[in-house]
């Protein structure tokens, strides 16, 4: 089942159960695969991308399958396995002038319902801000500074760079081993 394609459709609605189950391990195998990006995020990523094309693939290939061989049935049941449902999906919208879009929605009075505005903080300007006060020993009321640590990098070695090049790599991967803290 892993050489159809998108235009592709199966010979008996039957053969649907078969690619109901790939989907499923293949789904099985994303969840699996997602929980390990965590920890080796391209590689992984790079599957899962593979992974979720395929089942777009099944997917098209089910319903070019139902469409052709039951055009009036909506739903196909496979017992132990799962269900296939056929419906309708309203298309999205997108925005192509947010200008003039806004602009009509003022007129028509209905701007305020659709826009939202939120204040949000700068961390790493508001961490400048205060080290400033910090410096001139003046308290912000409201705020209150941890204590300092001390972290620890580790930067490793390129795989590449350290085949054709001595020990010392130009570029390298720090790790945060503070994050890895349980």
């Amino acid at each position: 089942m892993n050489n159809i394609s998108i235009g592709d459709t199966l010979s008996s609605i039957f053969e649907i159960e078969e690619l109901l189950q790939s989907v499923q391990e293949a789904e099985e195998n994303i969840q699996y695969l997602q929980d390990l990006k965590k920890y080796r995020d391209k590689i992984v990523a790079d599957q899962v991308s593979a992974i979720k094309a395929k089942i777009v693939n099944w997917r098209q290939v089910i319903l070019n399958t139902m469409e052709t061989h039951e055009p009036g049935k909506k739903t196909l049941p496979f017992p132990g396995v799962g269900k296939v449902t056929r419906r309708k999906i309203s298309g999205s919208w997108s925005i192509d002038n947010q200008d003039l879009m806004l602009e009509h929605l003022d007129r028509a009075g209905m701007k305020d319902d659709v826009i939202e505005k939120r204040e949000s903080i700068n961390q790493r300007k508001l961490k400048s801000v205060l080290d400033h006060f910090d410096k001139q020993n003046q308290k912000v009321p409201g705020v209150s500074r941890g204590a300092d640590r001390e972290g620890l990098s580790i930067a490793f070695e390129d795989e590449d760079a350290s085949k054709s090049q001595p020990l010392t790599a130009k570029k390298s991967t720090p790790v945060n081993l503070d994050a890895l803290a349980v």
